[in-house]
């Protein structure tokens, strides 16, 4: 007897997505059960379709009471025609009817559509679907994260460039007045800020033209790099607003003003590459 595994295995993925008969999900289940609220509607849905097979196409009848379970099932459908699909190049990469080592043709044929239609009449008087997702317009998001909708005047990438700078200057302003004995002192911020500074320059070499910009500030970690730097729209750092809530303890402020992500994306407004070098600062204060 031969084992197609492969075969197999393609068969299990389509019965196991195919298995939504209701008797496996009965209302007095979820006395004895914890279901999360999260979860019902997935254990629900299967009350509302039914299966059909044509010949080798599937066909999912749905007759649903209310949109979220209707946008359920067209999930549900989703990931069945993306089973079907896996198991149809699984076949074409290598046919099922061959099998390494055999002199023979198999009899194992996949046959199944690779898409399974589905047809769905909500229950009379009850909702109307409509696919709530947002389609944005690609090029229009990306020209608005980029900057050039959101702030106008290519230049203020230089604002947010000097921005990001200064930023970094405070910061390691503030981590050096409180580890001195009286962070408070107006002479001792003084002395801190004279030892920083922040370049802004043109320079020409043989990739082009840079424009540069150096600061001697707290400077970023992989981590902040990572999950802050590149990520759009990101909350505050903890470590900044635990900083905050030093400074203004001892008596003085921060002063940061930017935030990480759309600031950063507008650098693309006046130049098609960005290079970072960066090294996190130990914050000591020689004075």
């Amino acid at each position: 007897m031969v084992v197609h595994l492969r075969y197999l295995a393609c068969v299990l993925r389509i019965a196991d997505i195919l298995e939504f008969d209701p008797e496996r999900t009965p209302s007095v289940i979820f006395h004895h059960r914890d279901v999360s609220p999260s979860s019902r509607i997935y254990w629900w849905k299967d009350h509302a379709v039914t299966l059909v097979q044509e010949g080798n196409n599937l066909r999912v009848h749905a007759r649903p009471s209310d949109a979220p379970t209707e946008h359920t099932i067209r999930l549900m459908v989703d990931a069945i025609n993306t089973e079907l699909q896996i198991c149809r190049a699984l076949d074409e990469q290598t046919h099922f009817k061959i099998c390494p080592g055999m002199d023979r043709e198999l009899p194992h044929r996949w046959d199944l559509s690779t898409t399974a239609s589905l047809h769905i009449v909500p229950r009379e008087g009850t909702y109307e679907y409509i696919n709530g997702s947002f389609r944005p317009d690609t090029e229009k998001l990306l020209q608005l994260l980029s900057g050039t909708a959101l702030y106008g005047n290519p230049l203020i990438a230089v604002r947010e460039l000097l921005q990001n700078a200064f930023d970094a200057v405070r910061e390691k302003i503030a981590y050096s007045r409180l580890s001195q004995s009286c962070p408070s002192d107006p002479q001792l911020a003084s002395k801190i800020g004279e030892l920083q500074t922040v370049l802004l320059s043109f320079e020409i070499d043989n990739d082009g033209i840079w424009l540069v910009c150096t600061d001697n500030g707290i400077g970023m970690t992989r981590s902040i790099i990572e999950n802050h730097l590149l990520v759009s729209g990101t909350s505050a750092r903890h470590d900044v607003l635990d900083l905050e809530r030093k400074c203004l303890k001892e008596g003085f402020l921060l002063g940061r003003t930017g935030q990480f992500g759309i600031g950063v994306l507008s650098y693309f407004m006046i130049s098609d590459r960005v290079i970072i070098n960066t090294k996190r600062s130990q914050v000591t204060c020689p004075l």
